[in-house]
């Protein structure tokens, strides 16, 4: 990807970042977690996730085939080319330069809202475990075959570092680290539970397995 693409977005959000604001939303948010009450409750605006593509009721705006969720239009998004999820997890530097034009949009909303971003490495445990994925022309992470357990019990935890979707996981959030804009928190690359990936790796055989095996159904 071109390097003045990048540069670009990130001085959007630099001039867009007020951190007067950011702050007094921080001490909002903070007074609530103490059970004291702050001038007025913490507001955030904008949707956090394209519950309905091309919904006016949501707050997602869709640019030519691009969803930027967020609290404001991005009408920049427009002049520069964009690349989908397949793209985003093979390049740390194309995953962030998508990432930061969602950033973008909530950072023009100046809510209380606190500024993160985390690489989309939604994959990274079951694959650990030794499933396979691919990801759809929509953007979505879709395992094809469930893992046979017994295999997946036999997987060395302590080597886990070795596998590639490890490896390519901590190369997203190093880059992230060293060229998220200042004011923005790096977060966690994985946005589900145990539960979910269990349900990634078994399929509906999960419940059924369980039942049938209580004995081994929490070794993982």
């Amino acid at each position: 990807m071109n390097k003045d693409d990048f540069n670009a977005i990130k001085e959007l959000i630099e001039k867009a970042i007020d951190s007067q604001r950011l702050e007094i939303g921080r001490r909002r948010q903070d007074l609530i977690c103490q059970g004291q009450s702050p001038d007025y409750a913490p507001l955030i605006l904008g949707h956090y996730q394209p519950f309905v593509g091309n919904c006016k009721e949501n707050r997602t705006f869709i640019m030519g085939d691009h969803f930027v969720a967020g609290g404001t239009p991005v009408p920049e998004i427009e002049d520069y080319p964009h690349w989908g999820l397949a793209e985003q997890i093979a390049s740390p530097e194309v995953m962030l330069y998508e990432g930061l034009w969602e950033l973008l949009s909530w950072v023009r909303s100046y809510s209380d809202g606190q500024l993160s971003l985390r690489p989309r490495m939604a994959s990274m445990i079951p694959a650990c475990f030794g499933m396979d994925y691919k990801v759809t022309d929509d953007g979505a992470i879709w395992h094809s075959e469930p893992i046979d357990l017994d295999e997946a019990l036999d997987v060395d935890l302590d080597n886990v570092e070795s596998c590639c979707a490890v490896q390519q996981t901590l190369e997203h959030l190093h880059f992230f680290r060293e060229n998220l804009p200042e004011g923005v928190k790096i977060s966690c690359p994985i946005a589900v539970g145990p539960l979910n990936n269990a349900d990634l790796e078994r399929f509906s055989k999960r419940v059924s397995w369980a039942h049938c095996h209580s004995e081994r159904s929490g070794e993982r």
